[in-house]
């Protein structure tokens, strides 16, 4: 047995009082006791307990009450109480009276050989036995039936997802099947029964040794042919991509902060990061469609069509409520207010309880309101806020100024907003051209060369980007030939490495279809396309904003996503050996000859 605490791996061994060094199972009861599952040779029905806190083991077997049989599977319930699952039926640990409690089919069970016990999200135990056409699902106090499209020989894997669906791997009974492997997925709302399909051995059979659905939602399937993730509606062999390669996988488990801790048969453990991590409701945001991402007070604040949210100081990653409305902006300040862009206008700060606060709260003329279209930071720490149908207005010294056509602004409809080098302050309209802010508003139209009188975006430029050595940071919306509306909008958020990242998005009504984010790698001048197909929670990508590590939180109309690149090695295989001149033939694991691959 072996423990790992976070930085280094202890063994335990029979110098270390056990009995024997081979185990079935183990869990930890909620009295934090850990129970291990012996194999048989040490005699059957074989219960090890270890108290962490005297360092004391306990064995149990056939004298300990009724015989145990030989036990496969080991649950904690959400009370914290001790499932046993094997060859003679289900049994719970009583520790107030410190016995086993058997149940058989009196309490509804419909066998007494257990292939697989699972504990549900949604605390239900479920009970896949041997020979039946039904699965068991523990419910007030008694086990509930299920029946399955056709009999099962052997339930290998039971899992309840995060949205209650039930998947269930095994091996079918009949024999005039054509494959008598089997994976279902059954929805328990509707009772509806899916056939799933995969790459390879996913399809089920006696292969399957391990299912696990992560914080994410994706379900993970351990098998003797490698490492499956459901997908596209099918399970995929990610055994390459990972860096695992052609292994048995045993065994898998997700840790606290999300990753993934494989056992190989003959391989050792594996710990697999993920590269895409999705945030949603579920993880407190306050909506799934995410429209805007900044870094805040040491914290990651999110922008959605519902609201804004930041990351609580606490492990695993999950978000409380910021502000409410739609977040479609968010600037930090210099003096350590964070604008909004929504309806309202909001400048949030921090009260003298350290929470979040509008400072603008106590402004209550109603032309605060209105459809905000955009907010800037000027060189004097003035916050400037653009108003699609409601003017201009700036906070500065704890005073709003406002400007609408009554007090010399132009017009009521602005659009963007942009600072120059010089610190004056532009914004363009719709319909008014462009304006220029010194003390006094001044006016570009088409008169003075502008394309457009309706400006939709503004960006002002470097030197270094106008050489081309980096990408503007926004790009205006382009206009088709025939002077129409707005095409396909771009903009770039630089990476680790000098990466560029780009957004592909239809705009503006746009027909151009969603496409997800593009990666540019200078070094080599190529771009690389990232979708829902390679784990983007969904194409349609609103904002781009680096984690400081390498890394890059996307937000989506789907959800929060995290792209960490290259966390895993790639597997490597050798295809050819030549030495001195002179080709070998390269040897598979299995000892047969391996293609040579060009």
């Amino acid at each position: 047995m072996i423990r790992f605490d976070g930085a280094c791996f202890a063994v335990y061994s029979k110098d270390s009082g056990l009995p024997g060094t081979d185990f079935l199972a183990l869990a930890e009861d909620g009295e934090g006791h850990l129970w291990f599952a012996t194999d048989p040779e040490l005699g059957s029905g074989s219960l090890l307990r270890l108290d962490p806190e005297t360092n004391v083991w306990t064995l149990f077997d056939a004298e300990d009450g009724a015989g145990l049989g030989i036990i496969r599977r080991l649950v904690v319930d959400a009370g914290g109480s001790l499932w046993i699952g094997g060859d003679l039926g289900v049994r719970r640990w009583d520790a107030a009276r410190q016995q086993f409690v058997q149940y058989t089919a009196e309490q509804g069970l419909s066998g007494d050989l257990i292939a697989a016990l699972h504990l549900g999200k949604s605390g239900r135990l479920w009970v896949g036995p041997w020979f039946s056409n039904r699965i068991c699902a523990w419910e007030d106090g008694r086990f509930v039936a299920h029946p399955t499209p056709i009999p099962v020989w052997s339930c290998r894997q039971i899992l309840e997802d995060l949205r209650g669906g039930l998947w269930i791997c095994g091996a079918a009974t009949t024999n005039n099947a054509s494959d008598p492997r089997l994976f279902w997925r059954h929805d328990l709302g509707t009772g509806h029964w899916e056939r799933l399909r995969g790459d390879g051995g996913a399809a089920g059979g006696w292969g399957a040794n391990a299912l696990c659905a992560d914080r994410q939602g994706r379900v993970w399937l351990g098998h003797d042919e490698g490492l499956f993730v459901f997908r596209h509606d099918r399970f995929e062999d990610v055994s390459g991509e990972t860096g695992l390669g052609g292994v048995a996988v045993q065994t898998i488990l997700e840790d606290r902060v999300g990753r993934l801790w494989i056992g190989v048969e003959g391989g050792g453990l594996r710990r697999l990061e993920p590269a895409w991590s999705t945030y949603t409701v579920a993880d407190g945001l306050a909506g799934n469609a995410i429209q805007s991402l900044a870094h805040w007070e040491g914290r990651l604040v999110v922008g959605t069509k519902s609201g804004a949210s930041r990351n609580r100081l606490t492990e695993p990653l999950s978000f409380e409520d910021l502000a409410s409305g739609s977040i479609h902006r968010l600037r930090p300040s210099r003096c350590g207010l964070l604008a909004t862009g929504q309806m309202r206008a909001c400048l949030i700060g921090r009260d003298a309880d350290a929470g979040a606060t509008n400072v603008l709260s106590g402004l209550t003329r109603g032309n605060l309101v209105g459809d905000q279209s955009d907010v800037l930071e000027d060189a004097d720490g003035s916050i400037w806020f653009g108003f699609a149908t409601a003017g201009l207005a700036r906070w500065r010294d704890g005073q709003m100024d406002w400007w609408t056509p009554q007090n010399g602004l132009p017009t009521n409809r602005v659009s963007c907003l942009a600072l120059d080098a010089d610190g004056h302050v532009w914004i363009g309209t719709l319909g008014k051209g462009i304006l220029r802010y010194d003390g006094a508003f001044r006016t570009n139209t088409t008169v003075d060369g502008l394309a457009d009188n309706r400006v939709t975006a503004l960006v002002t430029d470097t030197p270094a980007a106008a050489s081309g050595q980096e990408p503007p940071r926004a790009s205006p919306f382009t206009t088709d030939d025939s002077g129409g509306r707005l095409g396909e909008a771009e903009s770039w958020t630089t990476g680790a490495f000098g990466a560029c990242w780009r957004i592909r998005r239809a705009a503006c009504g746009s027909a151009l279809p969603v496409a997800g984010v593009s990666i540019y790698d200078p070094t080599r001048d190529v771009f690389q396309s990232l979708s829902w197909r390679d784990g983007l929670s969904h194409d349609t990508v609103n904002a781009l904003l680096e984690d400081g590590q390498g890394g890059m939180w996307i937000g989506t109309e789907g959800g929060l996503c995290r792209y960490r690149p290259r966390t895993n090695a790639p597997a490597i295989r050798i295809t050819a050996l030549t030495a001195d001149g002179q080709a070998f033939p390269v040897r598979d694991q299995m000892g047969g000859e391996a293609a040579s691959r060009g």
